[in-house]
């Protein structure tokens, strides 16, 4: 999955519009975003970045991350599926 899918994919999830999503691809490319020492920070980032409560930043923290998860383990499961 590339950079626009994924933030298509967020955009749905989210219902946002693909703006807000790219401020969210953003900090999470700003932030080594798999460790859990940065998910506080990548919170804290995303509320202030997008004016938004502390609550509605962990979930979009978590919809991003469910669907980075899905994707690898997608990838992981059929590795040459872009390949046909």
């Amino acid at each position: 999955m590339n950079k626009y899918d994924f933030t298509i994919k967020l955009s749905e999830a989210l219902n946002y519009p693909i703006e807000k999503c790219e401020l969210i691809m953003e900090v999470l490319e700003k932030n080594f975003f798999i460790s859990q020492k940065n998910k506080d920070l990548i919170v804290r980032e995303l509320s202030t970045k997008l004016e938004v409560s502390m609550d509605e930043a962990l979930y979009i923290e978590e919809v991003a991350m469910d669907i980075f998860k899905k994707a690898l383990k997608d990838k992981i499961k059929h590795p040459f599926r872009s390949l046909d």
